[in-house]
């Protein structure tokens, strides 16, 4: 097994055995959630979705939601259930805040995903663009090269290849001054 799995797998019951929930244990269900697209076994990363939404349920700890929400339209849309996927889009959609720039990008690239998967490419542009200007407007380098890439790839499926050397060439160049190209 690879190391990382070795952490996860080992820690996981100290976690969920826990007497009181705590912050502790929604930054675990996180990161196991997170884990767990990267390794593909999303029925296991919604398990962790679904119970640290319950904690912060329960314990009124909402800080980490919109990861737990943006993390299970990830895992649904992976597994190609396009209905849990909306529902949860549907409840970031109940939590956005009007101030909040990052929230904001996070529900745009998240619905653009989603429109993506269904075909649905005018929708999934304008919220590309809208997730692509909002980190812009941030300003923070390495949000807009996978905002960017997001919108490309859209660009791409939706057939509309014009301008993907530009943008392409922008990420490249993030890249090179971040020296991560």
């Amino acid at each position: 097994a690879d190391a990382a799995g070795v952490i996860v797998d080992s820690l996981s019951p100290l976690f969920k055995k826990a007497p009181a929930h705590s912050l502790a244990q929604l930054m675990w269900f996180s990161a196991e959630a997170l884990y767990s697209v990267y390794t593909a076994r999303y029925q296991r990363g919604l398990t962790a979705i679904t119970e640290g939404l319950a904690i912060a349920e329960a314990t009124g700890i909402h800080l980490l939601d919109m990861m737990f929400l943006g993390k299970g339209i990830y895992h649904s849309l992976a597994t190609g259930d396009l209905k849990t996927a909306e529902a949860f889009l549907r409840k970031m959609e109940a939590g956005l805040e009007a101030n909040s720039c990052f929230v904001n990008t996070y529900y745009h690239h998240m619905a653009s995903l989603l429109a993506m998967h269904r075909a649905d490419f005018a929708p999934a542009i304008r919220h590309a663009e809208i997730s692509l200007t909002l980190s812009r407007e941030a300003g923070f380098p390495f949000s807009i090269a996978i905002h960017q890439y997001a919108l490309a790839n859209i660009l791409f499926w939706a057939g509309m290849p014009d301008d993907l050397p530009q943008r392409i060439a922008e990420i490249r160049e993030i890249g090179m001054a971040a020296r991560s190209s």
